[in-house]
């Protein structure tokens, strides 16, 4: 995989023809990030396409980045409406929250009109049970539904992948995600900044030790040195389903762990559980202005980072190697995931049924549309003992 210095911009990518088709790729979800995935997908397909929300604003928002996308308001809640909508889509994208529609209802919506289908929603038992219960009917219909995209959940397992198609043997995972909102955490996106600070908090701290599934006590939360502008972070352990059939694929993999990182003492400790008592009763505005001052780093810049070091052996003796991934905008790395898997689902030789991003891609070719992409990546191999 190649090295490259880019990472501080969105990307120019010339549309890729063996993507293209004249039928649509429907987005549900005109936020942030839907706005993000929208646009990387328009430059990397060539593709039409139809962004749907029930906010009329927010759509409107994307109408100077995308002029030729159809936009339409729509409360996608029940089936046949959601169905209505999504006729005659090649693929759905779901970059929404729950609140709005649940992962599951849109996919069984997403049946109806045989239609491919990407979710983005964090991972969740329910959620994934429930998609594994398609499972059937979904290849029976010759088509790709990948649940768990993005890049939380969605990276963890393909980087293990990727490390273990470089080792003899994988013994120990570990991957961090780390943000940083420099300057404005409206880069970000309060909402956004909320989510990940209370999945950090109040995930299942479970991680592989020793070949078993167990809590990790905080007093063992590991500490991550990332260079600037991250610095040194508490990793928070969080469980993801991917993890497990990660833990399926490699027979000698002994410990394994998935960490969202904080934002250093004040705000993981002070200003997060504080604001959170804010927004329950009411004070919104302020629980914004203190999670600004508690993040904000007067002279750093925004940026993301996902951080891979795998353990074991290469070539016959003790190695170690790590990945980096990183970008400037803290948002365009999980929309830059989800195009990237969706270049992969679009291919008419690709796996049918319901399968987690994280074990569905090809981590090769994804990394290189990551690279596409203009995410910048750092590997660096090293022989231990």
């Amino acid at each position: 995989m190649m090295t490259t210095e880019a990472g501080s911009g969105e990307a120019t990518v010339p549309p890729r023809e063996d993507l293209f088709d004249p039928r649509p790729i429907a987005l549900v979800g005109a936020g942030r990030l839907g706005a993000r995935t929208a646009a990387l997908i328009s430059e990397l397909t060539g593709a039409p396409l139809r962004v749907i929300d029930r906010d009329p604003i927010a759509l409107e928002r994307l109408r100077a980045r995308l002029p030729k996308a159809e936009l339409v308001t729509a409360d996608l809640a029940t089936p046949d409406g959601a169905a209505h909508v999504l006729e005659g889509a090649r693929l759905v994208v779901l970059t929404a929250g729950p609140k709005a529609i649940p992962a599951v209802a849109l996919a069984q919506a997403t049946l109806r009109v045989g239609a491919h289908f990407l979710d983005a929603q964090f991972s969740m038992p329910l959620k994934l049970k429930g998609m594994v219960e398609l499972s059937n009917r979904v290849a029976q219909a010759n088509l790709t539904f990948v649940t768990d995209g993005g890049a939380r959940p969605g990276l963890a397992a393909l980087l293990g992948r990727w490390s273990a198609a470089r080792m003899d043997r994988v013994e120990r995972l570990t991957v961090a995600l780390a943000l940083s909102v420099g300057e404005d955490p409206s880069t970000l996106g309060m909402d956004r900044i909320r989510e990940h600070l209370l999945l950090a908090r109040k995930g299942n701290p479970v991680t592989l030790s020793e070949r078993r599934w167990s809590k990790l006590q905080s007093r063992y939360f590991p500490v991550f040195r990332f260079p600037e502008p991250f610095g040194k972070r508490v990793g928070y352990p969080v469980l993801l389903g991917e993890l497990r059939g990660l833990r399926d694929r490699l027979p000698a993999l002994q410990d394994c762990g998935f960490y969202l990182c904080g934002f250093g003492p004040w705000a993981d400790y002070w200003a997060a559980p504080l604001s959170q008592i804010l927004d329950r009763v009411g004070a919104r505005r302020l629980s914004e202005a203190l999670l600004t001052r508690a993040l904000t780093r007067p002279g750093s810049h925004a940026g993301i980072l996902v951080a891979l070091e795998a353990e074991g052996s290469r070539e016959g003796v003790p190695a170690k190697g790590t990945l980096t991934l990183s970008h400037r905008d803290p948002g365009h790395l999980p929309a830059a995931c989800l195009t990237a898997c969706v270049a992969q689902i679009l291919d008419p030789d690709a796996d049918r049924g319901v399968m987690q991003q994280g074990l569905f891609c090809d981590p090769d070719r994804f990394l290189a549309d990551l690279s596409t992409l203009g995410v910048a990546a750092d590997q660096v191999w090293e022989r231990m003992g």
